[in-house]
């Protein structure tokens, strides 16, 4: 099956009125699903100063098939503004392309709310099962969903890997990777990295590491 996403207008404007700033502006017309008439998607982001929301992110996605058969608006609000601010990606491995909106994060860490398209329904649905991953990549081929994230402890990484299992627009956690901090009543700080994975339908420990942070940071002479 073949997707098409062309984008015909993208371009950054900043109109202050309101105390509200249009900070991204981008037309995409897409194949969701060759059954399907092509999709007109624009993608409107705007910055909103007031006291209670300052520096939110405020979205507003504008649908509709080239016949005007199928006609829907999303909004939504986030914490980043980001060069990838929306993505289209067919999360639930259906065969038709979902919408996801960039959600939150950092310059490492970047999470999508996504908007799964329900064929019955002939609309996009939010779903909270595929949303707020961290830099989600999709695997079409078993059906799974790799996320990452990290963050540091003074120069060390601190790391979280999933691995999901795509079954029934659910997610079924099946592997996950990580690393911890954590200090021993001698006041030793270690840094422990822990290998989990599905097995008989617990999530059970299969690997596991812990290095004094003090060796980590200098060679043994």
């Amino acid at each position: 099956m073949k997707y098409i996403i062309v984008v015909i207008i993208t371009f950054s404007i900043s109109v202050f009125a309101q105390n509200v700033e249009l900070i991204y502006d981008s037309t995409n017309i897409v194949s969701i699903n060759s059954n399907l008439p092509l999709f007109i998607i624009n993608i409107k982001a705007s910055k909103c100063y007031n006291v209670n929301s300052f520096n939110k992110i405020l979205f507003s996605v504008n649908i509709k098939t080239q016949d005007k058969s199928i006609k829907q608006t999303i909004t939504d609000s986030s914490e980043l503004s980001s060069v990838d601010m929306y993505n289209f990606s067919d999360v639930n491995f259906d065969g038709y392309l979902d919408i996801g909106l960039v959600y939150t994060g950092d310059i490492n860490n970047i999470s999508y709310n996504f908007w799964l398209y329900n064929k019955m329904e002939k609309e996009f649905v939010f779903n909270s099962h595929f949303s707020e991953l961290f830099n989600p990549i999709f695997n079409s081929q078993d059906s799974t969903i790799e996320t990452f994230a990290t963050s540091h402890y003074q120069t060390l990484p601190v790391f979280e890997k999933n691995k999901y299992k795509v079954i029934a627009d659910t997610l079924l956690l099946i592997e996950s990777e990580y690393s911890d901090i954590e200090s021993d009543e001698d006041g030793k700080t270690y840094l422990k990295r822990i290998r989990e994975v599905l097995i008989n339908g617990e999530m059970k420990i299969v690997e596991e590491q812990k290095d004094d942070i003090n060796s980590l940071f200098y060679d043994e002479k």
